[in-house]
């Protein structure tokens, strides 16, 4: 019995059930009788959990870190469905951690994301830098200057692991605005499209191949959402939770 964060869940495919064994380890078992064919420790950081359920595709397991504490950021991954070796990855953070390492952490995803069977490719929807809204000393997220790129945003990712295309919704985000769910779907007339919304109260169509945005629509309430800084107490629409 483990206790993460979630959401969660597993997967299955290629005779075997997918899911979490411990905080950020990764189990693959038998569909029969539940024995352990592989494991894998995705805790590279203090502070990495994996609290999504699995995705399969071309042979691939794909699963993110999420990072919980400063120093710790969220990585995606295409782990072999046999072995369990890392066929790729993907920080979502930089290695400057945008400034702060003592105090910045975010990123990776909550939720499985799309993928095309016939191609491996997937398109994942990211979660939110951190602190937020700051940290002491660091108001507004002073401690990570810049757009906080990769947080919040639409990741086009091919088989090989290379991020084909990028649209990030909310720059340098303070108000924990993840953009953490994406669909392939169909328009009107046949042609695909990946849906994309968050915490943020926004839904986003692209273009699949390109990223081009075909359309951005708000949902919801909003109210001071779009503030860079603030020096009293604040409601904010959409909320955290």
């Amino acid at each position: 019995q483990v206790s993460i964060f979630g959401p969660a869940g597993v997967a299955v495919g290629w005779g075997q059930v997918y899911g979490i064994s411990d905080t950020a380890t990764v189990v693959a078992q038998a569909i029969d009788d539940g024995t352990v064919a592989w494991e894998r420790d995705l805790q590279v950081h203090d502070g990495n959990q994996v609290d999504m359920a699995p995705a399969l595709v071309g042979g691939c397991v794909l699963v993110s870190t999420q990072a919980l504490s400063p120093g710790s950021r969220g990585t995606l991954y295409a782990l072999d469905h046999a072995t369990g070796e890392v066929v790729w990855q993907v920080e979502t953070v930089p290695d400057d951690f945008w400034g702060n390492e003592e105090v910045n952490h975010g990123g990776g995803a909550w939720y499985p994301p799309a993928v095309d069977p016939d191609t491996g490719r997937s398109w994942w929807g990211t979660s939110n830098p951190w602190p937020s809204p700051g940290a002491p000393g660091f108001p507004a997220g002073a401690s990570r200057p810049g757009d906080n790129e990769d947080t919040n945003s639409a990741l086009a990712v091919d088989a090989a692991g290379t991020v084909t295309w990028r649209h990030q919704v909310f720059p340098h985000d303070i108000w924990d605005r993840d953009m953490v769910l994406t669909i392939l779907t169909e328009d009107g007339e046949g042609e695909p499209v990946l849906v994309h919304t968050g915490k943020g109260g926004r839904v986003l169509a692209y273009d699949p191949d390109t990223g081009d945005v075909r359309w951005d629509v708000e949902v919801g309430m909003h109210s001071n959402d779009e503030l860079t800084d603030f020096d009293e107490p604040t409601t904010v629409l959409p909320g955290v939770l």
